[in-house]
């Protein structure tokens, strides 16, 4: 929803009607379920965005539920809001909020007054909030409502988990087969948080052991050492019986994400296999690359490493550049000095010089001396013929 959200601007000026739209507004249920509360937090989000001063002016909680309400309404339609999108809405406590019917009252005279679309998003213990009113159910439900659950096991878990294999970092990565896609999914049950986390976490396991490679024993093990706070959670799926699932709202695993970074710090420590001499060719291009860095043009150094690696292949770099340099501090021929000449006496210069030429008369005729000299292209030809 974010990421969609990302895509628009929040608010835009309008400066032929003196406005500031907002075209869309994200705010989240307080964690204690109080509906005052949620109005509060709506008039505090504009605030935030649009530096204005609704809170002190409108959004006093002594007002009562329904005055608030009709303030919503009032902001919402001054700002041509586009749409409303209400977070974490299980946390709604119908205790807090003075029961079931005026927690579904306020939401159906939420959609009724505010005028806008309004997006309710949380997670699945939600929908008991809504579901006990055919009222409230029909209006929750508006054009559409998306269900996001665990993936099931069919093409798209296939695909998905093809595309995430080849992201592995391991020397002798194993490809994916029927055995590893289904110890994949009995574990995961298609939860994809815990997919990515426990892909991870066995590529982190391998490289520590060295066994550099996922197997699917490999997988379980892993499973059964680091996701011991999730295996109530994903055998209740397993079981498919709804009433254990039900229990479960959702999957949060902090334990299991600080345990991924813990192991991620320890392959820092891990020893790297010591790599094979790389082959002549690529020695030749790194001793040259060495060389130019030294300022030694181009031309020079490709040679130059060629024929020091053909004379000395055992060696290494750090001795062919002392090598390198040794042969140029003793063969290099002695530069002349190069003398700078004044452009007044540009005239005693040879013919062929371009400063004499350009010195033989006034500066806004040099292009037709030159020209007259054979030393411009003349394109008219070539046009002609084109």
């Amino acid at each position: 929803m974010e990421r969609i959200l990302g895509m628009y601007p929040q608010a835009l000026h309008h400066p032929d009607y003196n406005i500031t739209q907002l075209v869309y507004l994200k705010i989240d249920c307080p964690i204690d379920g109080d509906l005052d509360e949620l109005c509060l937090s709506f008039f505090n989000e504009v605030d935030k965005i649009l530096g204005t001063h609704y809170s002190r002016s409108h959004g006093r909680k002594k007002l009562g539920t329904k005055r608030l309400l009709a303030s919503m309404c009032q902001v919402a339609n001054l700002h041509a809001l586009g749409v409303l999108i209400i977070d974490e809405v299980q946390n709604l406590n119908e205790a807090r909020s003075g029961g079931a019917e005026k927690m579904h009252n306020f939401f159906v005279s939420l959609v009724n007054t505010i005028g806008v679309p309004i997006i309710q998003v949380g997670t699945h213990r939600a929908s008991k909030f809504f579901q006990r009113t055919f009222r409230a159910a029909r209006r929750v439900s508006g054009l559409g409502s998306i269900r996001w659950d665990r993936l099931p096991r069919d093409d798209h878990w296939k695909r998905l988990l093809k595309r995430l294999w080849k992201y592995q970092w391991l020397r002798n990565a194993a490809l994916l087969d029927d055995e590893l896609e289904s110890t994949m999914y009995d574990l995961t049950q298609g939860v994809m948080d815990i997919v990515i986390k426990l892909f991870a976490l066995a590529q982190i396991r391998a490289i520590v052991t060295g066994v550099e490679c996922i197997k699917p024993m490999l997988l379980r093990k892993v499973f059964e050492d680091e996701f011991k706070p999730v295996h109530p959670m994903l055998a209740a799926l397993r079981s498919g019986r709804p009433e254990l699932i039900a229990k479960y709202d959702d999957l949060l695993m902090p334990e299991i994400e600080g345990r991924l970074l813990t192991l991620t710090r320890s392959l820092d420590n891990v020893t790297q296999p010591k790599l094979p001499a790389p082959p002549a060719d690529d020695k030749a291009k790194r001793l040259a690359a060495l060389l130019e860095e030294m300022e030694i043009p181009r031309d020079i150094a490709i040679p130059m490493a060629d024929e020091l690696l053909a004379e000395n292949l055992d060696i290494p770099l750090a001795a062919l550049i002392h090598k390198a340099t040794a042969y140029l501090a003793q063969d290099a021929p002695k530069r002349p000095g190069i003398s700078r000449v004044k452009r007044t006496e540009w005239g005693g210069l040879s013919e062929e010089d371009l400063r004499r030429r350009y010195a033989d008369g006034p500066d806004s005729e040099v292009y037709e001396r030159l020209k007259q000299a054979a030393l411009i292209l003349d394109l008219r030809p070539l046009l002609k013929a084109s």
